[in-house]
């Protein structure tokens, strides 16, 4: 047989014999009653990317508005990059704190006992 023929099987097929023959009913579906609950945890599960997402949106959005609805606030001058010595007031001259201190702490030295050696002779 030469391979460019075509098989084919013809089927016959006449209307009197789908017409005479019994259909089959198909039994009715019942319909299922679903809980408020189990409805909603279906539509979270079904939606919850965009859940998910809507939020993350609305925040970007007000975020945004905000940016650029209030106008920048003038730079504070601030004194953390100096570093002015402590002062204080001193019979009306300003002299630094820790001079303040040492210079008490020379005036009346507090040594403990146990460190004071008495004199041998």
């Amino acid at each position: 047989m030469p391979s460019s023929t075509i098989r084919s099987i013809s089927i016959t097929v006449s209307d009197d014999d789908g017409a005479t023959a019994p259909r089959r009913t198909r039994a009715g579906r019942r319909k299922v009653v679903r809980s408020l609950g189990q409805r909603a945890v279906r539509l979270v599960a079904r939606w919850w990317p965009i859940l998910l997402l809507l939020p993350a949106v609305a925040l970007l959005l007000f975020e945004a508005s905000r940016l650029r609805a209030s106008p920048s606030p003038p730079p504070v001058s601030s004194s953390l990059g100096r570093l002015d010595p402590t002062t204080r007031l001193v019979h009306g001259v300003r002299e630094r704190e820790f001079l303040t201190l040492f210079r008490s702490t020379l005036a009346r030295p507090q040594i403990p006992r146990a460190l004071v050696v008495p004199n041998s002779q």
